[in-house]
């Protein structure tokens, strides 16, 4: 599993995932101080929905593709939609448990630790 081989690339591609799926703690497209402006006022109807599946489509190729990374993948399918319901349910359990951030925050937050782990993990992979 890549989680064991290379962990310094799988902790930063989960906060990637996290903030790709654009999830509670990382939402700032949709954020009370930019509605006026954001896919909410600028969409609706069938358009609005198609966003909704867009995003539903994401969800699981974002999570079939970590499992794929870092999970080894499946034996079968159910062990590999288990595994994809867990990645899944991480971003689902933060979202809950972290309030929004700021768009500095979130800038100063995702640039300094997850890519910094990140370029490690290359260098000891490339070794």
């Amino acid at each position: 599993w890549g989680i064991v081989n290379i962990p310094l690339l799988d902790i930063p591609g989960l906060f990637g995932l996290q903030a790709m799926l654009g999830k509670q703690p990382f939402e700032i497209y949709v954020a009370p101080a930019e509605i006026a402006t954001g896919p909410m006022v600028e969409m609706g109807g069938k358009f609005l929905g198609g966003l909704f599946v867009m995003q539903c489509f994401q969800l699981y190729t974002a999570s079939v593709l970590y499992v794929t990374l870092f999970l080894g993948g499946g034996e079968n399918w159910l062990t590999f939609l288990a595994k994809s319901f867990a990645v899944v349910a991480i971003p689902m359990s933060i979202a809950y448990v972290f309030p929004r951030y700021k768009t500095d925050d979130l800038v100063r937050l995702l640039w300094k630790w997850p890519v910094m782990a990140g370029l490690i993990g290359l260098a000891f992979v490339m070794n």
